[in-house]
Parts: C-alpha cells; structure tokens; sequence
C-alpha cells in the first residue's frame, strides 16, 4: 500500500480468530500485527506479511504463523519424539486489540465483509467484431501496452499468450500473433515457473505451457495468482482467424477471481449488459442502443433499476461447470397475421445437451450432430 501503516485504520480494526482443537480459548491476532512501514529509494510504504502460500511445495501445505506474530505472542514448547505441546501467552509488545481467552461476545447484526461492487465499462470496438474485451494488467506484460483480454465465466483458469508462443495449427507452424490466431503474445514472465501444463483448454484454443505466479490487476483491485501463459497453441475452434487479444480471464465460480465477491452466505453476484453494435439497419430501428456495455461484479448492476418490471426466466443448477440443463431446444418459425402472432411451428432438435453462457464467444455453438 502507498503511505505508511497509520494511513490504513482497516489495519487495527480487522482480526484473524484462532482456535485450536482441544481448547475453549481462542486467539484474536489484529492483521497490523503483520504490517510494516517500510521505506525504499525515499518512497514510503505499508507492506502487509500476509501471503499466498505455493500449493506445489510440501512445507506450504498449512497455515504458516511466522516471526511477527511472536512480537506479539510468546511460546512455551516441550517436544518428543511422539508429541508436541504448546503454551502460548500475549507478549508485552502486542498491539492493544491482541487476545487470549475464552470471553464471548453477542454475534453482530452488521455484516463487516460488505462487498464493494466493481462496474466495469467494456471495450466493444468493431475491431474485435462485437466481443466485449477488459482491460487489465499484470506483471509479465509491457508497460508501454495496453492489455485488453476476453473474459470467460465458465473457466477457473487464467492464460495469457507468451512472447515465445507458437501455433502449429497451420502448416508449417508459426508465432501465435500470425493467422489463423492473432493472438497478442508479449507475456514475459519476472518469475520462476511453479509448474508446466499440456493439452489444455481455454476457451476454444488448445494449449500448452507453463504456470506461473503473478499479480494481476482488474478494475480495481489486485491479487496473485497463477497465470497460465501458453507458448504451443495447437487448436483455435472458437475464434479461428480472429483477434485472441491478451488472453482470457477465468471468471468463473472456483476462480480465483470469485474469492473477493462472495459474501457471507457463499454467493457471488455478476451482470452483464452489453451494447448493441450490429450494423444491420433493421435490427438497429428494432431496439434503442446502449450507449456503453457493462459488466458489475459483486451486485447485480442494472438489472433492479432497469429490468424488474419485466419479463423474465430463471433457471439454476448444481454443477459447478455452471452448464444449465435443457428441456427444449427448437428451431422454427412463429407466424403472424397483421402484425399478430398467429401461430408457430418448431422443431426440437435435442436436449442432450446444456447451455452455458460465455462472453468469448461471438454467437451461437452447435455442437456438430445439431449443426
């Protein structure tokens, strides 16, 4: 964070409670006990020692209480071979909010995990042919670019194109910000890959790569997380001989993405209204045009003020690949007379197969026994 610690009241307010197995007293651990003023080249600074531990290595797989919090509380060990038992007791030097006991409190009525929504204007230039791109930035890509990437809410996982990325769909094989991909690969890792992944898909484009740790930022807020950057692209089904722009942002519900907009009750909120930028005249004298697409993350955006009192559907599902099942899947035609709908005629083509809505996709998927 920009200034000094004092800057930052969230710092004393907030606490981490700690209980263990087998004891009625509990800890509370204010997070300024992890903070610290630091200043660097006459630049001052408030770093906060809470991170992100790497899944892969077998000393960060549990909760890691490290030096700072001994400022605060000191430790009685006694060890054998067989068992460890600890005894902890506040330090002098804790911070005033620091606690150890088992005092209860009345459960508050006020949510202190209130989510602040992020509204974000979308970019829907003719140039990407109606896909609407987000801009954001992470460590791996040039300064002195602007990053715009797809956004996919049905993927847990982020990828970005290398500076080194190929394609070997066509022969013979090329960089993937040639044809049929156009993929804008500049991503160059600052760090040490954590792992490496194969024939893996991303929204329509089979890839291979390496994985890597990164802070991206979106909106307004950033985090780490780990970055997929491909450098083999061996299929492109969905945007063949289109813009890939930057890479796609995995929006969806096991995404580290999510993490910020759930609330209390486990759910997360998104919207999507989206401008309409066809060409076709009579589509454009059918409807009244948005003047700028959206998507809000963490509230529902328009949709109260907009859209309540009309018509619409709701259906759900249990999958965590947020697919939604089918009953009825028509093609056909609704008649009228004068204007007035008369009668239709529709055939079902299947409902062996479910829906899933995506923003990096231009139009409508069939898969190929439907086509």
């Amino acid at each position: 964070m920009p200034n000094s610690c004092d800057n930052y009241s969230g710092l004393w307010e907030y606490s981490f409670r700690v209980m263990f197995e087998g004891d009625d007293q509990y800890m509370i651990v204010p997070i300024a006990t992890f903070a610290s003023t630091r200043t660097l080249l006459n630049a001052t600074t408030c770093t906060v020692y809470v991170e992100m531990l790497d899944e892969s290595l077998a000393d960060s797989l549990q909760i890691v209480l490290g030096q700072m919090f001994f400022q605060s509380f000191n430790m009685f060990n006694q060890v054998t071979q067989n068992s460890a038992l600890v005894t902890l007791t506040v330090n002098e030097n804790a911070l005033s909010a620091t606690y150890l006991g088992s005092a209860s409190a009345s459960e508050s009525t006020t949510d202190a995990f209130v989510i602040v929504p992020d509204y974000a204007p979308l970019d829907m230039t003719d140039q990407m042919i109606g896909l609407p791109t987000f801009s954001a930035n992470l460590t791996g890509v040039p300064t002195d670019v602007s990053p715009y990437f797809l956004i996919d809410f049905s993927a847990q996982r982020t990828v970005v194109w290398g500076a080194d990325c190929m394609q070997t769909i066509l022969v013979p094989s090329g960089p993937c910000s040639d044809s049929p991909t156009y993929l804008q690969s500049v991503y160059t890792s600052k760090t040490t890959a954590i792992g490496t992944f194969s024939n893996m898909e991303f929204g329509g484009y089979m890839c291979s790569g390496s994985i890597y740790l990164d802070e991206i930022c979106v909106s307004s807020s950033c985090k780490i997380m780990k970055i997929y950057v491909a450098n083999l692209v061996s299929q492109n089904a969905w945007l063949y001989d289109q813009d890939g722009a930057y890479g796609i942002l995995g929006y969806g519900p096991n995404s580290a993405f999510w993490n910020q907009y759930i609330n209390t009750q486990g759910v997360a909120t998104y919207s999507i209204e989206l401008a309409n930028i066809m060409s076709n005249p009579t589509q454009q004298n059918q409807a009244v045009m948005l003047d700028i697409s959206n998507i809000t993350f963490g509230s529902s955006g328009n949709q109260a003020a907009n859209y309540a009192d009309q018509p619409s559907l709701t259906i759900s599902t249990a999958a965590s690949d947020v697919t939604y099942n089918l009953t009825e899947f028509g093609f056909g035609i609704v008649y009228t007379v004068d204007g007035v709908d008369s009668s239709s005629y529709f055939q079902n083509l299947t409902t062996d197969h479910g829906v899933v809505f995506n923003t990096n996709f231009q139009g409508l998927g069939l898969p190929i026994e439907m086509y």
